[in-house]
C-alpha cells in the first residue's frame, strides 16, 4: 500500500499543487486498519509527502475504514493520530 501511495503520489503531485485549495485533493481510503501505530505511520507517510511536493499541510485527506475488533478499541488513537488528515 505505501509503494501504491508512492507511485500515485508521484506522479500526480503537480496537480495536486495546481487544484490546491479548491476541494479537490489527494484523497485516500485506507481500510482495515487495526492499530493507531499504522495511523501513525500514515499520519508521517502523508506529512513527509507534504513537506516533498510542497504543499499545504493537511492537504492529503484519508478515510478509515474501522471494520475489526482490535480496532474499535483503538478508534480515538487513531482519529488523533490522524487529526490533520482525517475526513471524518
Amino acid at each position: 500500500c505505501l509503494v501504491d501511495f508512492g507511485l500515485y503520489f508521484f506522479h500526480n503531485y503537480a496537480k495536486f499543487r495546481q487544484t490546491q485549495g479548491s476541494g479537490f485533493g489527494p484523497f485516500f481510503y485506507l481500510p482495515k486498519m487495526e492499530h493507531s501505530r499504522e495511523a501513525k505511520i500514515w499520519n508521517s507517510v502523508f506529512e513527509r509527502a507534504e513537506k516533498l511536493a510542497g504543499i499545504e499541510k493537511g492537504s492529503i485527506r484519508a478515510t478509515v475504514l474501522i471494520e475489526t475488533l482490535p480496532a474499535v478499541f483503538q478508534m480515538n488513537e487513531i482519529l488523533y493520530e490522524l487529526r490533520d488528515h482525517s475526513v471524518g
